[in-house]
């Protein structure tokens, strides 16, 4: 009988302690991050429509208000999240041998679906927008395929060439470009499989995808 007992305890406490660590592995997760909760993976096919339009000389200024920043974070094939930057100020001069002028990136306002993504993105482990709250695209060339120049993103500068396409509507230039922007060359190095080796399947992908509009109006 002592032994029945016995074992019906034992049964009972295994039991229980199964049931306790299904419990903990299902209700209690761990704790995420913003690696882990990149989702829906877009790729930075071109979308420019060919067109006969070309930009006179003048000077230009950029119409914040209808002017955006899109871009695409992803980890691997699987997660991804869109957001936005907006425009903070710029303006272009262009002649008909060259270009030059200054696209003031606020980087403040960088803006996805998830809070919890856009205050890690603003970190030291990203884009640190306290000690850099903006990006400067220097601009050295403009045509009506073509913008080139050079991008200050947390202080690192690069060259850069963007393809665009340009329209005309209601007295402003509409630019469109797209742009494959790798983070690495910016020193944003937070799951970066160039400066990381053992992430596995929680890199997150050095190339940001981005599309953006820009609104030129004459002086």
């Amino acid at each position: 009988m002592k032994k029945l007992i016995v074992i019906i305890i034992i049964v009972v406490l295994g039991i229980v302690v199964v049931r306790n660590y299904s419990q903990d592995n299902t209700t209690v997760p761990m704790e995420t991050s913003s690696v882990d909760e990149m989702v829906d993976v877009a790729t930075n096919e071109s979308m420019l429509e060919e067109t006969d339009v070309t930009i006179d000389s003048g000077v230009y200024n950029v119409v914040t208000s209808d002017s955006i920043i899109n871009w695409t974070g992803s980890m691997g094939d699987v997660k991804s999240y869109d957001g936005t930057f907006t425009i903070a100020s710029g303006g272009i001069i262009v002649s008909d041998t060259d270009a030059s002028g200054e696209i003031v990136i606020d980087m403040t306002t960088l803006q996805t679906n998830s809070s919890a993504v856009v205050n890690h993105l603003k970190t030291p482990d990203f884009f640190d927008v306290e000690t850099y709250p903006t990006g400067i695209l220097a601009v050295t060339g403009f045509d009506n395929t073509t913008m080139s120049g050079n991008l200050t993103v947390k202080d690192q500068t690069n060259p850069v060439t963007i393809p665009i396409s340009l329209n005309e509507t209601e007295g402003m230039y509409i630019v469109k470009g797209t742009y494959d922007f790798d983070r690495s060359l910016w020193d944003v190095r937070y799951g970066s499989p160039s400066f990381f080796n053992d992430l596995g399947d929680r890199a997150i992908n050095d190339i940001v995808p981005l599309a953006f509009t820009l609104a030129l109006a004459k002086n």
